[in-house]
């Protein structure tokens, strides 16, 4: 997207070899390619620097839609987490109707994301995890936001588990949102695409458990309990499962204390009618399936993990297309292309019919541009006079409210500067600089000649790829896996030459043989010619 430094974090140069995509970067935020490539079935693809850095540019241009659903995203856990300790007694001077129509606001946003989009995209193409969840968490969050406004009249042993339920699904909710960044995704969506792999793996497990605990019901050793089903079931999981058992609570037996000196000891009880049966279960649950299938499945989730860690940026691209999709698709995101088009369109207008930016409201030139100078150093002062500056003198209507409000004006653009000295300390301020004009200014390349208004949009910028010839550290890992397939091709191959190889020599043993043959026969014959 431009040839300023990007980073936010201070790294080390690296030799990087620069070429040109020839592809306006708009058309990387078409539906059509973000489609095709988040529906892909060739996973080689996905791996190609060209889709890097077409699914980069689109990301850019999306990167205000992003931060929007992460920032809502963690005032929805927030606010949640407030409503949780008010409900168990803590004070404070917010009042819970408050919260809670907050809460309404975000709820009501991804209502209706998930009518336009969800809702869609399951007439269309079936159900998938992501509609499933995002059903389940607008059903149950209709039913808290509901009772929390009143529409509903719900106790609170009803309310509770809707609550907790909820909570749970919000926090995973903005992890979840974050799948899209380049520091977690390479990292989170091995993680989810190796659990979802064991799912068959679960299936046997949760059969196996469910078998022992039927057996376990059917000796009946604790159908004394309130629920010998529950109770049946539980021991069984704490046995297979975690590892955690007691042989006298297992076969239904209480441990006896007696007194003795003032002190109670404990006793062993006597063995139960049921204490052959319960020992068979014990002895063929533990070695089943804590031992063995456990083992297994840490071996299967182990191997998962490394298999999807190797393929770590095609799930990374996949993910990232399916995300942009969905933010393309957003009412929001479209009213804000619908607003940013024409005031495009009007300001290039306006560019070309006025030569000069100063010659109506050259007075006001010093007093605007002291007025916003503290956003200068946020975003550089080319940037700030093509977009603010110079756009408010070529209409004086505007010039006069912002020299009537300077003082204001000025103050609050000195008010920015204090979180941005702040995010100084820990990022760099090229790189802050960079994002600050994308993110608020819309500039995506800046040049000397202000009147090319085109070149603020990204329809009139060129995608630039910067390849390095050495692979970063995170995708060593994939560097050692492709490096073991090419070595363990080239040992088949060698193992072939090997091979052929010895077939050759045996084919030229018994020549030499049939050689030796021919020899001996001359040798025979030669007395007899002479």
């Amino acid at each position: 997207m431009g040839l300023e430094a990007q980073n936010l974090f201070n790294t080390p140069e690296v030799q990087a070899e620069l070429k040109l995509l020839p592809l306006s970067a708009d058309l990387a935020c078409s539906p059509l390619i973000l489609q095709a490539l988040a529906e892909t079935a060739n996973e080689d693809t996905l791996e190609t620097d060209t889709v890097h850095a077409v699914l980069w540019s689109a990301w850019i241009q999306h990167r205000w839609t992003s931060l929007i659903d992460i920032l809502l995203n963690g005032v929805n856990v927030v606010l949640l987490c407030l409503l949780s300790l008010m409900y168990h007694g803590l004070e404070t001077r917010v009042s819970p109707s408050n919260l809670s129509a907050v809460l309404a606001v975000l709820y009501a946003k991804e209502v209706i994301e998930w009518f336009l989009a969800c809702f869609p995209e399951c007439l269309s193409s079936g159900l998938s995890v992501d509609v499933v969840w995002d059903t389940v968490y607008c059903g149950i969050g209709w039913v808290v936001i509901s009772s929390h406004l009143g529409v509903l009249d719900l106790n609170d042993a009803t309310l509770k588990p809707f609550m907790a339920v909820f909570s749970c699904l919000a926090w995973l909710r903005m992890l979840y949102s974050l799948r899209g960044e380049a520091w977690l995704g390479p990292r989170f969506l091995p993680i989810v695409a190796a659990i979802k792999d064991t799912a068959a793996f679960f299936f046997i497990t949760t059969i196996c458990v469910m078998a022992t605990a039927h057996g376990y019901y059917q000796i009946a050793p604790r159908a004394e309990d309130p629920s010998p089903i529950f109770s049946s079931l539980l021991q069984t999981f704490r046995l297979g499962i975690l590892g955690d058992f007691d042989l006298f609570e297992f076969e239904g037996q209480d441990t006896e204390y007696d007194r003795v000196d003032a002190t109670w000891v404990p006793r062993d009880p006597e063995p139960g009618e049921n204490f052959i049966y319960v020992h068979v279960i014990f002895f063929l649950t533990s070695i089943g399936i804590t031992v063995i299938l456990m083992n297994i499945f840490i071996a299967v989730l182990g191997q998962n993990l490394e298999l999807f860690q190797d393929q770590a940026q095609q799930l990374f691209a996949r993910a990232r297309a399916k995300m942009l999709l969905g933010q393309h698709q957003h009412p929001w995101a479209r009213l804000w292309r619908f607003c940013c088009a024409r005031i495009r369109r009007r300001t290039r207008d306006d560019a070309k019919s006025l030569k000069d930016p100063f010659q109506r409201c050259s007075c006001l030139r010093y007093v605007l541009y002291r007025s916003l100078w503290p956003l200068s150093i946020l975003a550089g002062e080319q940037a700030i006079f093509r977009s603010l500056w110079s756009e408010c003198l070529r209409r004086p209507r505007t010039a006069y409210v912002l020299l009537f409000f300077c003082p204001m004006t000025f103050f609050l653009c000195l008010a920015c500067l204090i979180p941005f000295g702040c995010c100084c300390l820990v990022f760099r301020k090229q790189g802050l600089q960079f994002w600050f004009r994308i993110l608020f200014l819309g500039i995506y390349c800046c040049s000397d000649d202000v009147l090319h208004f085109e070149e603020w949009s990204a329809s009139g910028c060129l995608i630039w790829v910067f390849l390095r010839p050495d692979p970063p550290r995170e995708e060593l890992r994939s560097t050692r896996t492709a490096l073991d397939a090419k070595m363990q091709k080239m040992e088949s191959k060698v193992q072939e030459i090997d091979s052929n190889v010895q077939n050759i020599d045996a084919k030229m043993k018994q020549m030499d043989q049939k050689m030796d043959d021919i020899l001996n026969l001359l040798r025979e014959k030669l007395p007899v010619l002479e």
